[in-house]
């Protein structure tokens, strides 16, 4: 690094004795922090923008400009072709409303995100530099029906979603609950009538019956309902209950009485009524249709010896009834549970060889859903596909493109539907092979299973030991360790976003180096295959950004030991230099990960300057956490400028805790914004709150940090709280200026003089200049209706 002289800078914690501001971005440098100075002149660099200088911008052309030109010139040069939405969706399951927010810092977006870009830009993949169609699946392919393991499969994800349905009456009834205490009601097969025609309805005596006269009557599970006409959309005119209590008459007419209730039906053919009658008698003997819950645990049996201690009475369990529909046998035997062992097996060894084709590193193409850790929530990755688009919808968002499925790991262990889940996921793989794809997590791991058991957890191995019984239950989870050691470490969306669980550990490795690694993966393997690289996609973590960091940045970048390594010395925590130097390497622009809840409780949060996007799924994790459960959708779009990016949308399925809140920053003078501003590059800027130096016991201001409003021109805002972006450089705007901008309305309009007009009477080229550039905020604030306000503030994107 060089100052605007040529001289070179260099790393330095002595006392800043001058303006302590950085040259660059103007922001207070702490006295005993780390910067870059330079010895000859008076030039102080902080260490986030000397970090960034030395990631991100190629000054060897440049080498005779000042550092502030170049990165100001790179900041708004710099087009990147990956973008987060400037709003997410969040929803309530209690009352299934979808609420559009914009991103707050703290609440999903890091402190150190002080250049990422949002985008204003709704997704439409059918156009904008798309690869051409020889390069995608045309639509979305499925193998073919012939055998029987692809039969098995696609009953099990057609049962799923008549789980979604369920979902979908629960949160229509206002019901929400944890995953753990789920109780799901057994869907209801498809009603037969047992008998439907046309009858009379009431007729009186010498009446000639006509067309006009007759109703359509259908009896089905109890209930004698007349319409109109046989028609689907028939308007229900009338219904009686058939029970026990329920008497039934025939002779010229059929005479049916049920409490105070009593009808009279006729027909002008013969033996009709005869066949009506016999149908009602037997309907009146049948008990009434009960809902049927499912299992109080998802589990088969929790005994040792199956040959022992039968059951013929229990009620089929949601396992057994994933895999053999209504056919459920009742109760439980060693032969029952080795038919759903086998099954099971038999869905694991066709998803092994689907993972054996399919290299270590996937390519997907966009729109994806990406979903994080989901730890055996089944009800929560339910919720999701019920609000955002299930996996057999043929046509989702309105999009002619097939939707692709990432599947970012840790399936399994703590949740109570692990083996459900499990089905769940395979299923999926096996009818959409080539848009469901799976990433491995820490947790499909032997060691790790055993360890969340052992912790007193439920992990996936006593799991699976309670639903099938000791003998078969080891059996499908040495089966499932086969499966989870063929499994790709990392999928890489549309070239620019890689999906990978963990993290990027010291980040001195490439996709290439990655694309060699053999498998299997065995668990005992994992510390040393590629020098740890590995251990790493699947274990690391970042480094967060925390204010205290300011006076020792080194904390905040580059790469550390992580507290989960115990005694490996192999797990690594890295910084946003690390992320932002392997984007760089790699031609990427982003990289999602997973493997942790996120600390603002939000379903997902941006870091490191935008470059790293991590996602949860799983919603009031172990029941004890109280976090959202989120998913990202990502799909090309065009935003308001005509420019085309993939952009990232989250979407959130709310926490069971009670309603989100944002946090207001009530240390903003005057009215408190709801939303931060951004500015016309789409950065989301950030409260800058007025600094004093202090020097020889007097508060003075330097004369280089008077700063005025970009939009409306007010001068010395810097003397009270006020709005910038770092991304920009030079974009400040007042308080004023931020409220308005932040509720979707003009900013305040900047003072001119009016320009004279020698055809004006009145000497003005118009009078509406000067009462435009004499309007006040309250002026302004009151012109445009209050539920307008509203109505932008949620407009989607």
């Amino acid at each position: 690094m060089k100052c605007g002289r040529g001289h070179e800078l260099h790393l330095t914690h002595l006392p800043c004795a001058r303006k302590h501001r950085c040259t660059v971005c103007h922001e207070v440098i702490p006295r005993s922090a780390r910067r870059f100075m330079c010895r000859r002149c008076s030039y102080d660099v902080c260490f986030d923008c000397g970090m960034h200088d030395n990631c991100l911008i190629d000054r060897s052309k440049d080498s005779q400009k000042t550092l502030r030109s170049v990165f100001k010139e790179y900041a708004m040069g710099h087009q990147r072709s990956v973008a987060i939405s400037t709003t997410y969706d969040i929803i309530s399951p209690s009352d299934g409303h979808m609420r559009r927010h914009q991103h707050k810092r703290g609440l999903g977006v890091g402190e150190d995100c002080r250049y990422a870009v949002f985008s204003d830009a709704t997704m439409n993949v059918d156009t904008f530099h798309l690869p051409t169609p020889s390069e995608r699946p045309s639509s979305r392919e499925t193998p073919s029906s012939s055998d029987p393991t692809i039969d098995l499969a696609r009953a099990v994800v057609k049962r799923c979603m008549q789980l979604v349905d369920v979902v979908a009456a629960e949160v229509a009834a206002g019901f929400d609950c944890l995953d753990y205490e789920w109780l799901p009601k057994r869907p209801k097969s498809s009603v037969q009538k047992t008998k439907s025609g046309y009858l009379t309805k009431h007729p009186r005596r010498g009446m000639v019956l006509s067309q006009a006269q007759r109703r359509f009557f259908v009896l089905s599970q109890g209930l004698l309902q007349w319409h109109k006409d046989d028609s689907k959309n028939s308007e229900v005119l009338g219904a009686l209950r058939i029970g026990s209590t329920t008497s039934v008459e025939n002779d010229e007419e059929l005479r049916i009485q049920t409490g105070d209730s009593h009808l009279i039906l006729t027909s002008p053919e013969g033996d009709v009524l005869k066949e009506w009658a016999e149908a009602l008698r037997k309907e009146a003997q049948d008990p009434p249709a009960e809902e049927l819950f499912f299992a109080v645990h998802p589990c088969l049996s929790r005994s040792k010896d199956l040959n022992s201690s039968t059951c013929l009475d229990a009620e089929p369990s949601l396992l057994a009834w994933l895999l053999e529909g209504e056919d459920a046998p009742r109760g439980y035997s060693a032969a029952t549970v080795g038919m759903y062992a086998e099954k099971i097996d038999t869905l694991i060894r066709a998803a092994t060889e689907l993972q054996k084709l399919q290299p270590i590193v996937s390519e997907v193409t966009a729109p994806v859903k990406v979903f994080g850790d989901i730890h055996g929530q089944l009800r929560d990755l339910l919720l999701l596909f019920h609000f955002y688009g299930r996996p057999d919808d043929d046509e989702e968002e309105g999009d002619d493109e097939p939707m692709s499925y990432v599947f970012n790991g840790d399936w399994v262990d703590r949740g109570r539907h692990q083996l459900e889940v499990m089905l769940l996921i395979l299923s999926l793989k096996i009818v959409h092979p080539k848009q469901v794809w799976l990433n491995r997590g820490n947790h499909e791991d032997r060691q790790q299973n055993l360890r969340t058991t052992k912790i007193g957890s439920l992990g996936f191995d006593r799991a699976c030991f309670e639903a099938l019984g000791a003998e078969e239950g080891r059996r499908i989870f040495e089966s499932f360790q086969s499966f989870f050691e063929w499994l790709p470490l990392a999928a890489r969306i549309e070239q620019k976003v890689l999906v990978l669980h963990g993290g990027l550990g010291p980040g001195d490795w490439t996709l290439e180096d990655l694309s060699q690694v053999e498998r299997p993966l065995v668990s005992k393997e994992l510390h040393f295959t590629l020098e740890g690289v590995v251990y790493n996609i699947l274990w690391s973590d970042p480094l967060t950004h925390k204010p205290e960091n300011r006076r020792d940045p080194l904390k905040s970048f580059g790469v550390h030991d992580s507290p989960r390594d115990k005694h490996w010395q192999v797990m690594k925590n890295f910084g946003r230099d690390v992320t932002q130097r392997f984007c760089k390497a790699e031609g990427l622009e982003l990289v999602i990960r997973s493997h942790q809840f996120t600390n603002t409780c939000k379903g997902y949060e941006l870091m490191h300057d935008g470059y790293l996007l991590r996602v949860f799924s799983a919603r009031n994790y172990m029941g004890t956490v109280p976090n959202d459960g989120g998913m990202l959708l990502i799909g090309y779009g065009e935003d308001s400028r005509g420019s085309v990016s993939l952009v990232v949308r989250p979407r959130s399925v709310e926490r069971l805790t009670g309603a989100n809140r944002g946090r207001q920053n009530t240390e903003l003078p005057g009215s408190i914004l709801s939303y931060e501003p951004y500015c016309p590059r789409k950065h989301l800027m950030q409260l800058i709150k007025p600094e004093q130096v202090r020097c020889f016991g007097w508060t003075h201001r330097d004369s280089d940090d008077f700063r005025s409003c970009s939009e409306c021109g007010q001068d010395d805002i810097q003397v009270e709280c006020y709005f910038a972006c770092r991304g920009c450089g030079d974009y400040d705007i007042c308080i004023d200026c931020a409220g308005r901008l932040s509720r979707g309305l003009q900013a305040l309009p900047a003072f001119s003089p009016p320009s004279r007009s020698v055809d004006s009477p009145s000497g003005f080229s118009d009078d509406s200049d000067v009462k435009e550039a004499s309007l006040e905020p309250d002026d302004l604030s009151q012109s445009q209706p209050k539920d307008e306000v509203e109505v932008q503030r949620d407009l989607p994107i």
